[in-house]
């Protein structure tokens, strides 16, 4: 009986070794003269993966943005509103500033959004806990920022960079529905924020990897016209900057997130 058990061991050793040669044999043959292996035919193999084309164009590579500076895309011939991607370096300086202002640092507008007081832009109006869809009672933001359809800040408070959506009901109500927040955001030392922005989802990636997606309630706010993209509010001063702006004419996916985005500035490129 061990004699039978050890010479089928062998049979089956030897076979698996002489199958393996022969499968090493018909794949060179697949590969280099003649497909005989449909299972793992060339042709069904994808020899690249197709990505979105975009135009792009970086703006304050040197410096950073100007309060109430609009940024000129001037290279963009088809400049999108709903479709594109945005990516800046932020810098939060360790200066206190006693405000409850929303600390804006991008949107779209006509002309730079202009606040005098702490009493002119609340986040949120009421006392209870602020949910993360507003509306215009509910928040300032709305009624101060009105031809746009997206808003970036810093927290008056706290070191939380928040991203919201103006978003519309059929209705017309108008909605500011904020995304996952970008939570303990470094001081004194810059990161990278970008955003893919579609009428059916949007992503936000923090230092090149994707913190998250977003998919919108309502409707995309509808843009009015041909308005710019606006730096930091001047009432915040300098305590939070921007810089190294790219606006991409369409998303971009994960990959080309870390290959066409401008490499993270320095801290000294703020100061």
């Amino acid at each position: 009986m061990a004699i039978t058990i050890t010479t089928a061991v062998s049979i089956v050793f030897y076979s698996a070794i002489v199958s393996f040669i022969i499968f090493l044999i018909l794949l060179v043959v697949n590969s280099y003269v003649t497909p005989i292996l449909p299972f793992i035919s060339s042709s069904n193999i994808p020899t690249s993966v197709t990505q979105p084309s975009v135009n792009t164009q970086s703006l304050f590579t040197t410096s950073a943005v100007p309060p109430d500076q609009n940024l000129v895309f001037n290279q963009i011939t088809n400049f999108s509103y709903n479709k594109f991607a945005i990516s800046f370096d932020c810098f939060v300086k360790n200066t206190y500033l006693s405000t409850d202002v929303p600390r804006v640092v991008l949107y779209f507008a006509d002309s730079p959004v202009t606040i005098s007081d702490n009493t002119v832009l609340k986040e949120y109006n009421k006392n209870d806990e602020m949910p993360s869809i507003l509306t215009i009672s509910d928040t300032d933001i709305l009624s101060r920022f009105t031809n746009t359809n997206f808003i970036a800040y810093v927290d008056p408070v706290k070191n939380d960079m928040k991203i919201g959506l103006i978003t519309m009901d059929s209705s017309n109500n108008m909605y500011l529905e904020l995304l996952p927040t970008l939570q303990n955001i470094p001081i004194n030392e810059p990161f990278k924020v970008t955003i893919n922005i579609t009428p059916k989802f949007v992503e936000v990636y923090r230092d090149f990897f994707l913190s998250f997606t977003y998919t919108p309630k309502y409707t995309l706010n509808s843009i009015i016209g041909t308005p710019y993209l606006y730096g930091p509010i001047s009432f915040i001063k300098d305590t939070v900057q921007i810089g190294n702006i790219q606006y991409f004419d369409n998303i971009i996916t994960s990959s080309q997130v870390r290959t066409l985005i401008n490499t993270t500035k320095p801290a000294s490129f703020f100061h």
